[in-house]
């Protein structure tokens, strides 16, 4: 199963340009160590979509936080 099919399975709806830029970060990441950062891409999503009291902007909430993620933390 590639990385947007387990995303999309786990309720996290990615665009175009997140496909992109997950895509240029796991291709720094050691294959034995990509399922464990997408699940924690997914469980940043999820927080972020959490945290957020508004609901039209909670997609974009998730998005945001585990996007930073990647950017910070690989």
């Amino acid at each position: 199963m590639n990385f947007t099919d387990f995303c999309a399975k786990e309720g996290v709806r990615l665009l175009r340009d997140d496909i992109n830029y997950i895509r240029n970060k796991l291709y720094h990441v050691a294959k034995y160590n990509r399922k464990a950062v997408m699940l924690e891409y997914i469980a940043r999503w999820h927080q972020g979509m959490s945290e957020c009291t508004e609901p039209n902007k909670r997609e974009n909430a998730g998005r945001r936080k585990a996007n930073l993620y990647l950017l910070l933390e690989l």
